[in-house]
């Protein structure tokens, strides 16, 4: 179904669906999470992801990292990066927070011009850059929080992960120490369904 459904979403033909499964291997790797479990996550943020094309992959990988980093579920990062794609969307969103911290925190133009985990770590540094959530006080909490959009929980985890963390586990995902993409194709290709391509995949990938 997972091959199937990411033929129909992003176009892809039969080899770079294979392709597909094999950075879902990959990346459950690097991040140690399961298998099946991340390609669940894959299929039910798969339309959040197709807006990037053949890179939702890439994209959905990354966000994957954030995850792990900021406990925040894929989903929720992925949904603040969709909400603020316009221009008016960025200079409210800005113009609030800048008014709130009482400086020029947030650029609407530079907020506009990213795209997806790179819009979400640029929100994610400035939030921490310009505000202390650790000794804030309730009711300025629940300002902010009103202001960006995104729940207390969330901003706390989002500010208290070190992004040095997410660059790693970023990282990792392309490390050269896994199989190369060709490798893991024909091994996934020797497997029938969705499932034991991806675990045959995540298997090759493992025994580097």
């Amino acid at each position: 179904e997972s091959v199937s459904k990411t033929s129909a979403i992003f176009g892809t033909s039969a080899l770079e669906s294979d392709k597909y499964q094999k950075q879902l291997a990959k990346t459950s790797i690097a991040l140690n999470m399961n298998v099946n479990q991340l390609n669940n996550s894959w299929m039910a943020n798969m339309r959040n992801s197709a807006v990037y094309g053949k890179q939702g992959i890439d994209q959905f990988s990354k966000f994957n990292a954030m995850a792990k980093a900021t406990t925040i579920e894929v989903g929720a990062l992925q949904n603040l990066s969709e909400r603020l794609t316009t221009f008016e969307e960025t200079g409210t969103f800005a113009g609030r927070l800048n008014a709130i911290a009482g400086k020029d925190l947030f650029d609407a133009v530079t907020l506009s011009t990213l795209e997806g985990e790179e819009k979400v770590k640029y929100i994610a540094e400035r939030l921490k850059a310009g505000f202390d959530f650790a000794e804030m006080s309730p009711q300025m909490l629940r300002t902010i929080s009103k202001a960006a959009g995104v729940e207390i929980a969330d901003l706390k985890a989002l500010t208290g992960a070190g992004l040095e963390d997410v660059a790693k586990r970023q990282a990792a995902i392309t490390g050269d120490r896994l199989k190369t993409d060709r490798e893991l194709v024909d091994i996934a290709k020797q497997s029938t369904t969705s499932e034991e391509k991806l675990l045959a995949t995540q298997e090759a990938a493992r025994n580097t």
